[in-house]
């Protein structure tokens, strides 16, 4: 969706981050790395303070 649509992506990442946000969330968490290049733009450019990780990178981070 992103090569074809960019603004909308964009837009669609940035909702999703502020849905997050608005539950208390500290972090977003996704095992698709499509899904975490684009929210991972809102995050940045916005200068957020919720993480994002990756599913495996955060199973590996409770070993």
């Amino acid at each position: 969706m992103r090569t074809a649509f960019p603004e909308l992506s964009l837009k669609i990442a940035s909702e999703r981050i502020e849905e997050a946000k608005s539950t208390g969330a500290e972090a977003v968490v996704t095992s698709c790395p499509y899904c975490e290049q684009n929210l991972s733009d809102p995050i940045k450019r916005n200068n957020e303070k919720i993480k994002l990780y990756d599913l495996m990178d955060l199973m590996l981070m409770s070993m």
